[in-house]
């Protein structure tokens, strides 16, 4: 197994980050990630859509270099398929060409179904770490998409390609149904927050009584239980007040 774990002692590293061409719900985490990389690291960043917001005046930063592939996401599967192969093919293009710019590579958002990009990858004897902020799976299972089946193939051939795998939680590896890579598992437990937007106001002690929600209105987040379950929780307790985001 290759030696591939990130050392904050190793001030100048190179390392290369891969995502597919994200919507703007990804552009927060792929944002905090890109600002903790940044500090320690130059990066060869390849993405697309949305992401440009992300580099607007990125010029001052010397130590990001950009590529981008972009495609429109749409819901035609023939189209879906025609995009998938033509992102694959550039970003495959881009690690090619810029491998000698990347210690290593990091699939992040989206990066679970790059298959031929992470092959490239291997292929050029670079280590390759996926880091899964969430299951492609299982979205996929959940939305009930018709490229369920092909979406489980590509993640299990990534899984399977990469020489370490990131989670945020241990528990994922069950619930993620990872248990044949715990050996090459990684968890990332530290998590990044900016304390200048999310500072205290209120001490704990002095605030109401408030459980709530913050996160996307979709079946796999398991927000459907939440709210079947609020009736019996206010009846019991009718000082309680609820937030959902």
């Amino acid at each position: 197994m290759r030696e591939i774990e990130l050392r904050c002692e190793d001030m100048h590293l190179s390392i290369g980050l891969v995502t597919s061409p994200i919507n703007e719900a990804s552009i927060t985490p792929v944002s905090n990630y890109l600002e903790i990389l940044s500090q320690f690291s130059d990066l060869c960043v390849i993405t697309g859509n949305s992401a440009k917001v992300l580099f607007e005046g990125s010029e001052e930063r010397s130590n990001i270099h950009i590529h981008f592939v972009n495609y429109p996401i749409g819901s035609n599967i023939f189209l879906k398929v025609i995009h998938y192969m033509y992102g694959q093919l550039k970003y495959s293009y881009h690690i090619f060409r810029h491998s000698k710019d990347a210690e290593k590579w990091i699939f992040f958002t989206g990066g679970e179904r790059m298959v031929l990009p992470m092959m490239t990858a291997s292929l050029l004897k670079k280590p390759v770490l996926l880091y899964m902020p969430g299951s492609a799976v299982r979205d996929a299972n959940f939305a009930k998409d018709s490229l369920s089946k092909p979406t489980k193939i590509l993640s299990a051939i990534t899984q399977n390609l990469s020489d370490r795998i990131i989670l945020y939680s241990p528990a994922l590896i069950s619930e993620w149904n990872l248990e044949p890579y715990r050996h090459k598992i990684l968890i990332a437990h530290e998590h990044f927050l900016d304390f200048e937007t999310f500072t205290v106001t209120t001490p704990l002690p002095d605030r109401p009584p408030l459980i709530g929600y913050i996160g996307r209105l979709s079946g796999e987040k398991g927000v459907q239980h939440f709210t079947k379950a609020l009736p019996a929780i206010l009846g019991d307790r009718e000082d309680l007040r609820v937030l959902i985001g």
